[in-house]
């Protein structure tokens, strides 16, 4: 087969090392059926790679294979890729993804970062752990998340404004994912040395103290983690199905909370403003309303302070520096400003306990979210007109975590560089001999 070209372009300015790349690759029909003949080179050198065939051919050749690899591309660079046949090995990358699947849990370990998805009860990253590989085994060095992550939304009571509007009145209140266990499942979706994709799904349930409201779940959540060889770095896609009729639903907020371990104080920064120390009872509060209005907030336990910035980049961290071990916990929230209004937030509580909230819909006006299909404003008097049920509507965020020792000044650059992704383009060409588009 003719060797398929890729130009990975680096366009933020920053100097990446071993970094992860997931492309598509469209194949000509008839040429190729054993996706283990594929090899990923740089600079006519075999990397590291791997392949999983997406579609086939009617002959049953492979029609889409997708490529994993980790390149080294400098500031403002470009590096030439090829896709090709070749008896060669592959070459093992140095700190392969490990998991381990047992009936109880899901353990993935990346080399600095090792985390654990529960199968037998709701807990997503519970031990998030940051360590490294002694004689092939895990030693981990501190837990930056002990309890994992919360799935968690606020929804509010439909509201009828009169006219020809029509609405179902539905409940209020906080609804969690630890609520609903009996929905909650755990399956690894791809297994490989270079990534490692698991897939959780989950129902969240209203927290409502009275029993004949009981089992009321508006929402389900479907969360996919993307584990990478050697980084300390997680890619999280969460996506947010609205399993009841949306009249009768109105989200308020949409979030996933990061327990973290006590501390005294924290340190927080982001891209817009110098870094801030919380004490006991504090919060930092990042809002993107749209893409050219942001709120900061500061709270204290007497006091608030509030500063109008344009635009986020959608990167928050966490530092403690303290006793014991120093350590940052980062969120980026891509495409924050585009796709507000959303959130992201640390605090302190009175007693130390310390939180990380990636708000993937927040509004600070308290507007909902609208998951219907289109407006309900029709003419109810004129008849039935038309049904506007929205049930099954999704939306997606992606957004990053990231655990480093806060000894190093890598957590700003390795975030910035996680929201702005080089693209790796194919040769228009070769899309035109496999009938693709794209590029």
């Amino acid at each position: 087969v003719k060797p398929i070209s890729l130009t990975l372009s680096e366009s933020a300015g920053i100097d990446r090392k071993c970094w992860p790349i997931t492309r598509g690759i469209p194949l000509p029909e008839g040429v190729i059926r054993d996706p283990n003949v594929l090899r990923l080179s740089a600079a006519d050198e075999i990397v590291s790679s791997q392949f999983r065939v997406l579609s086939r051919w009617p002959d049953g050749s492979i029609q889409w294979v997708l490529v994993d690899g980790q390149i080294d591309v400098g500031a403002h660079g470009t590096v030439r890729l090829c896709v090709r046949t070749a008896a060669e090995e592959i070459p093992s990358p140095d700190e392969p993804v490990e998991t381990t699947e047992t009936d109880e849990a899901v353990i993935v370990c990346t080399g600095p970062l090792r985390f654990t998805i529960r199968r037998d009860r709701v807990g997503l990253c519970e031990s998030l752990q940051l360590g490294h590989r002694v004689d092939g085994s895990f030693a981990p060095d501190i837990d930056l998340s002990p309890d994992g992550v919360e799935l968690w939304a606020r929804i509010a009571e439909g509201a009828s404004s009169g006219g020809t509007r029509r609405r179902i009145y539905g409940m209020g209140g906080i609804c969690l994912a630890r609520l609903a266990p009996d929905a909650w499942s755990v399956q690894i979706q791809e297994s490989g040395p270079l990534r490692t994709v698991i897939t959780c799904r989950a129902a969240l349930e209203l927290d409502a103290p009275m029993h004949h409201y009981a089992g009321y779940r508006p929402l389900q959540v479907i969360v996919r983690i993307h584990a990478y060889a050697g980084k300390p770095f997680l890619r999280i896609l969460h996506t947010t199905v609205m399993s009841h009729d949306p009249r009768q639903v109105q989200v308020e907020a949409l979030g996933l909370r990061w327990s973290l371990p006590e501390v005294k104080t924290l340190h927080c920064r982001y891209d817009a403003g110098a870094p801030t120390q919380l004490a006991r009872g504090g919060a930092v509060h990042l809002a993107q309303v749209d893409d050219v209005t942001a709120h900061v907030e500061t709270r204290g336990l007497s006091d608030s302070k509030t500063i109008d910035v344009e635009r986020l980049d959608g990167w928050f961290t966490a530092e403690h520096t303290g006793d014991g071990l120093p350590w940052v916990l980062g969120v980026a929230l891509r495409h924050m400003a585009e796709e507000g209004p959303k959130a992201l937030q640390a605090s302190v509580g009175p007693e130390g306990q310390a939180f990380l909230d990636a708000l993937v819909y927040d509004h600070p006006d308290g507007k909902p979210l609208d998951l219907s299909r289109y407006a309900e404003e029709v003419a109810w008097h004129e008849g039935e007109g038309v049904w506007s049920d929205g049930t099954g509507t999704a939306k997606t965020s992606e957004l990053f975590v990231l655990g480093i020792d806060a000894n190093t000044v890598t957590a700003e650059s390795c975030l910035r560089a996680l929201l702005t992704q080089p693209p790796a383009r194919i040769e228009p060409d070769h899309l035109a001999n496999c009938a693709a588009t794209g590029g």
